[in-house]
């Protein structure tokens, strides 16, 4: 019988989970708990095969556990409930490298579905996500904490970050200091973490750079192997095999796994200009997408591909981007855009389904989409689709190729699938609702 864990706070989402247990309880045994504190305490007396915490609020305890859950229980698969109030901290979570991150609310059999892939993959022996450094020194920051966060690399090897008011001051590693200490112990994988006071005399401040341009800095130059560490080779044959996976998931939207897997194409060719251009393709930030098509634009020269992303970066600068925007990418031509625009600036195509979108489509832009790339688009999203037919984001990149073709009725009906498919998915379910009520209200005009 496998153990799930709960710290969840609040008696009602309690009582909603328990009832959904009611079912499984042959097989599962859940235990439940009221904070950080008591979590641990099961964590230290009891096997837990799966962690689920509601940690939105990030308090000193909340910190405690997860720094224990590194250290202690590196494998057990961590799932993080939280009521996002906005993008930032959507994104704070996505950026800390747990299992899973579930938006509330949620229906307690879509959590369950969760678990039980999780237990799947413990089961099969597949790696779990650890936790990410940048991403808890994110946390960090967001807390304004005044402390030091040690790391502990596999090897037994130790960095210490130094952090006031959540501004990260100092890093020391070895005999490095400062930004060249922070970038090699962000290079490192598989850590764990400890908190600890800061001195009350002698700290410096050696680091000018923020978390994203370290960050990038990191993504950009190949990572230094751990001492200690088995090295584990790659014949070059299996990088054309590599890069494929890394595209298929950009293209289906995991541009974490992506970077992950582009990351250990460019360790082992950072001659691939390739990797490098979907690397730009697939960042969220202005620094690390210009990088990586400048080495891409320096590596294959003339390259018509690189110079015409190059292009789109250009006009992103002129549609408002700057060096410190949030950036997403278009669906259809893979330009970066500001996260907040609801057109692509260089192929005009409409990439967001929001509120004010019947007046967007009344009373904004004339400038038409390129139909002829939602076209070749909208065969590649089926064709993906088809591929991969219970992955609910496929349906939702046909829905959006449907809006930029004014085929709204099929709109509804491929993001109803992909709401279906992934009914946890708060994002689907909003735009759904937006739509609906467009297509709705638009009556006979809004056929296919």
């Amino acid at each position: 019988m496998d153990n799930i864990l709960v710290l969840e706070g609040s008696s009602d989402q309690i009582r909603s989970i328990e009832s959904e247990f009611e079912k499984y309880n042959s097989k599962i045994n859940l235990l439940i708990a009221a904070d950080s504190a008591e979590a641990i305490n099961f964590l230290k007396t009891t096997p837990v095969s799966v962690l689920v915490a509601d940690l939105l609020m990030l308090d000193i305890d909340d910190l405690a556990l997860l720094t224990y859950v590194s250290r202690h229980h590196p494998t057990t698969p961590c799932i993080v409930m939280a009521a996002f109030s906005n993008p930032e901290e959507k994104e704070l979570f996505g950026n800390l490298g747990i299992y899973h991150f579930l938006a509330k609310p949620f229906e307690p059999e879509y959590l369950m579905k969760i678990i039980a892939g999780a237990i799947k993959k413990i089961r099969n022996g597949e790696a779990i996500r650890s936790l990410s450094t940048i991403g808890f020194l994110q946390l960090l920051q967001e807390k304004q904490s005044n402390c030091i966060l040690k790391t502990t690399s596999q090897a037994d090897e130790t960095g210490r970050f130094y952090l006031v008011d959540g501004k990260l001051q100092d890093a020391m590693r070895g005999n490095l200091q400062g930004e060249e200490a922070a970038i090699d112990i962000l290079g490192w994988e598989k850590v764990s973490f400890s908190l600890h006071d800061l001195p009350t005399k002698g700290l410096k401040a050696r680091i000018n750079l923020g978390l994203k341009d370290l960050s990038a800095k990191v993504a950009a130059v190949p990572k230094k192997e751990n001492k200690g560490e088995k090295r584990t080779e790659v014949p070059k044959k299996n990088l054309s095999g590599m890069l494929s996976q890394a595209i298929r998931s950009a293209e289906f939207g995991n541009t974490k796994l992506a970077q992950q897997v582009l990351a250990k194409i460019l360790k082992i060719n950072p001659k691939s200009s390739v990797a490098w251009l979907w690397f730009a393709r697939t960042a969220a930030d202005f620094k690390t997408i210009n990088v990586s098509l400048t080495k891409a634009d320096t590596i294959t020269p003339n390259n018509p591909e690189i110079g015409e992303e190059i292009k789109k970066l250009k006009s992103a600068i002129n549609s408002g981007c700057r060096e410190d925007s949030i950036l997403k990418h278009c669906f259809f031509c893979w330009a970066p855009i500001v996260n907040e625009h609801i057109t692509c600036h260089y192929c005009k195509a409409r990439v967001s389904i929001h509120e004010e979108f019947a007046q967007s489509i009344f009373f904004g832009s004339e400038d038409e989409p390129d139909l002829k790339l939602i076209e070749e688009s909208f065969q590649r999203f089926t064709k993906a689709s088809n591929s991969d037919p219970k992955n609910g984001y496929g349906h939702f990149l046909l829905a959006m190729a449907h809006i930029n073709l004014n085929h709204w009725k099929a709109a509804v009906e491929e993001l109803n699938q992909a709401n279906s498919l992934d009914p946890g998915n708060q994002t689907y379910r909003e735009k759904l609702a937006i739509l609906a009520d467009f297509v709705d209200d638009m009556g006979d005009f809004a056929g296919d």
